[in-house]
């Protein structure tokens, strides 16, 4: 069975007001937190075989403090349309990814990944900084992510979402 992992960049720096959206890093808080979500998901047996990943600073920071959990990191693609991204954008990526891969990582921004969680849940779901979805993908092809999306979502199920201060409610001051 195919897993989809959606997870938002952990939470960024906004202390220095003269940078560009894309070139915002990450704070403290962000850089503890994506690292305590790389143990998470290393724990839970969750490391992807492939990341999808948005070319914006603090989303490659949150990729860093990832792999730097993984034995073995994955590989990873930097792609421009997830930067700011919409579920088109993140469909259409994922339309591109390889059958025979298991299990992807889409590491994105909001409101796309929340809009695409809320479509797959047929809820409303918050989906704050360094959350991840895991969602089970039915019987279809990771193409159809792209070509027939509709179809594409209708074959998903959302199996549940981690959030970081929900995990590590007992850490709240080291993590934020």
């Amino acid at each position: 069975m195919k897993r989809l992992l959606l997870m938002r960049h952990a939470k960024s720096d906004w202390d220095h007001p003269h940078l560009a959206d894309a070139d915002r890093p990450l704070n403290e808080r962000g850089r503890r937190a994506a690292a305590a979500m790389g143990e998470w998901l290393r724990q839970r047996t969750a490391v992807p075989q492939l990341i999808l990943v948005s070319p914006a600073v603090r989303a490659q920071e949150t990729l860093a403090r990832l792999l730097t959990h993984w034995l073995n990191p994955p590989e990873c693609r930097t792609i421009d349309g997830l930067y700011p991204g919409s579920p088109q954008h993140f469909l259409g990526a994922v339309g591109q990814v390889d059958e025979a891969t298991e299990t992807v990582l889409l590491l994105a921004h909001n409101p796309g990944l929340e809009i695409l969680v809320d479509m797959i849940g047929g809820r409303a779901e918050p989906f704050p900084t360094a959350a991840v979805a895991d969602i089970r993908v039915g019987e279809v092809a990771w193409e159809s992510a792209a070509n027939a999306a509709p179809r594409f979502v209708e074959r998903c199920e959302l199996e549940q979402i981690w959030r970081p201060r929900a995990l590590f409610a007992d850490k709240e001051r080291e993590i934020g």
